[in-house]
Parts: structure tokens; sequence; C-alpha cells
């Protein structure tokens, strides 16, 4: 999000998420805008932003990144200044980022760098031909990984452990292949579901290309959330009557006896709303959300977009790893509604737009 981008979401929403009536946050509340595990006090957030953004800062000059971000970056480097750079260690070209920025842009036979980055007067100064030889021998390393992979169907298999390395209780001794076949059938299905094959084949292609690559693992539901008019229970208010799972009660519902030896009913799916004496449905609007897809999905990073200490043994010690990305900030608030970290009310989203819009104006800041 950009700094214009940032103002006008704040001078739109400052109104709406802060009213006149609303109190103000004292020094030491911390802004963040859904309640998790980890408890902070207004200071240690602060403290912890600083540092975060600060680490963000070093990892950007340590890779090189900030020199190398723009598309044409090696049209800056003068070849006149080149020994002087390199001495420095502030040469982009060689740095982490710019080595594979180099790599990614010669696969596609651009190799415009070259009369920028090399030495003073050297030949591609006159002349820049490419010879594509080193991008053929990729593509075809490429295919042969991504065949040895993926070349037959199935290629995903669970299979039970031997006999000679589990117990085996006496009288189960099918259960366990015929629960790795479930097992693998389901992941199987998912696996398609994801588009899985692809996202892995395009992560072969980049780490070939660019010596590695790296791949982020994220839980993904995509839904979507339609109205419809449907009779559901109401109280002599006309308020809707819900379960004990938040879910409205309509005339499909099933109720069944309590045994209470008193006569009552309560609700079959939840066994703990009782139903009324003279139960009245009425038809009103309601908002139903759909999934059309949940589960595991692993996508190829852009390589410019994620960043990791140069110096670190792996990604899993790593003090610090960060991953960039877009994403419009009222999405958050929809996001922690559907994972349940704040109730969809009225009240608890205006609240956490309030805090939201203060986070903001904390980072814009910065």
């Amino acid at each position: 999000m950009s700094h214009d981008q940032v103002q006008g979401f704040i001078s739109a929403a400052t109104a709406v998420a802060n009213p006149q009536n609303q109190p103000t946050e004292t020094a030491d509340e911390p802004k963040v805008p859904f309640q998790s595990p980890l408890r902070l006090t207004g200071t240690q957030e602060k403290k912890m932003l600083d540092h975060a953004f600060n680490r963000l800062k070093d990892l950007d000059w340590q890779t090189g990144r900030n020199q190398t971000l723009a598309p044409s970056w090696w049209m800056n480097m003068a070849p006149s200044a080149n020994a002087m750079l390199s001495s420095q260690g502030l040469y982009a070209p060689d740095t982490w980022m710019g080595k594979r920025a180099r790599a990614d842009a010669s696969f596609y036979n651009d190799v415009s760098w070259r009369p920028y980055t090399m030495q003073p007067d050297n030949i591609f100064l006159s002349s820049n031909i490419p010879i594509p030889v080193t991008r053929r021998i990729c593509r075809q390393m490429i295919a042969r990984a991504q065949n040895s992979f993926f070349g037959s169907d199935p290629w995903f298999s669970v299979d039970p452990a031997p006999v000679a390395e589990r117990n085996v209780v006496p009288g189960q001794e099918g259960q366990n292949e015929d629960m790795a076949d479930q097992i693998e059938r389901f992941v199987r299905f998912k696996l398609k579901e994801a588009n899985s094959k692809e996202d892995k084949k395009r992560a072969i292609a980049r780490a070939l290309i660019l010596g590695e690559c790296a791949v982020k693992t994220s839980y993904v539901v995509r839904d979507q959330i339609f109205n419809v008019e449907a009779q559901v229970l109401v109280d002599v208010e006309g308020s809707p009557v819900r379960d004990a799972n938040g879910n409205h009660i309509t005339p499909d519902d099933k109720w069944e006896d309590a045994n209470d030896g008193m006569g009552t009913q309560v609700l079959s799916k939840d066994r703990m709303t009782v139903k009324p004496d003279a139960p009245v449905f009425q038809k009103m609007p309601l908002d139903r959300r759909q999934v059309l897809f949940e589960g595991a999905k692993s996508q190829v990073i852009y390589y410019k977009d994620f960043l990791c200490p140069l110096t670190a043994e792996d990604v899993q010690t790593a003090d610090c790893c960060i991953h960039l990305y877009d994403k419009p900030v009222m999405e958050f608030v929809d996001l922690i509604v559907k994972r349940g970290m704040i109730s969809d009310t009225t009240e608890e989203r205006m609240n956490t737009a309030r805090k939201m819009v203060s986070l903001i104006k904390t980072i814009s800041e910065n």
C-alpha cells in the first residue's frame, strides 16, 4: 500500500472508526486490532514494530534488494564507476539479489544489463548479441526434473509402515492398510484441487534458473458471501433465535426428546436449544457463506519479495524471514471476523477498524 493510499484510507475511515464519543487510546494501549496469545503493552508493541522495520531495512541492504528493485536497475550502473563501487561493497550486480536478477533476465533472453555491469570498455558496449546456449541447457534440465517428479500420474502415494517396524494388534492386521488407502485418496483429491502439481513445477523451474526458490505453504480459504431469504425461528420480539453454535434455526431442523421426564424437546444438532411451546417462523434475509476451496496451498514467492539473512544456516533457524506482499487493509478485518478472532457485530467491527486505523497511522509515519 502506497503512502497516498494510506493517507486516503485514514481520512475516509477516521470519522467512522473513531467518532467523537469514542474514547481515545491511552499511551500504553496496544494498537493490535485483534487479540492473540501474544499479549503486549503499547510500549512493547512499539519496540517490536521498530525492531521489525529496522530488520527489514538491514536485510534490504544486505541482499541488495533496494538497489535492484526496479526492472531496469542496471541502467544506473556507469561502467566507469564499477571499480569504486565494487571496492566499497556497494556494487549492485555483485549483491545476492543482483546476481539473481541477472540470471532471471538472461533466462528470458534479456542481456541489456551486460554493457552497464561489466568493466569499462567492455565488448558489450558495441556488440550485445545474445547466444542463449545456457538458457537452452537450463530449459532442458527444467524439463527433465519436472518429468522425473511429475511425469506419471498419480505422483503421490501413501504406504503403511512395514509389519516389522510397527506393533500390530492381533485381529487388526489390515487396518493400517485401509487407513493408508483412505489418506492417500483424500490427499490426492486435495492436491489436485489445490493445483499442487503446477505450483511445484514452477518451483522447480525457478530453482534451476535462480539457484533456489522460496515456496510458501499456507492454509487458504476462498469463499463468497451471498444473501438468501429463509424462514427462521424468532422469539416474541421478532429477533432470530440461534442455536448453541450461533446458527439460525429453520423449519427443516429436527427436534428430539430431552429425556428429562417433562416432555421437553431440544434441537437435534446441538442437543441444547429448547423448543418453544409455540414456535414462530418468519422470512428474513440471511447472509450465507459458500466455501469454494479450503486447504493447504504451496505457492512460489517472487524472489525480490522474500528476504532472509544470508548468514543463516537455513530458513528454519533464521532469526527473521520476510515476505512482502500487497493486501487491501479492510480484508484483514473480514479475515479476522471469519477466523473467529472477533465477533461479527457492529461494535466489534468498529472497534477493530479504529485500532486498524491507529496502527496504519503508526506504520505510515515510520
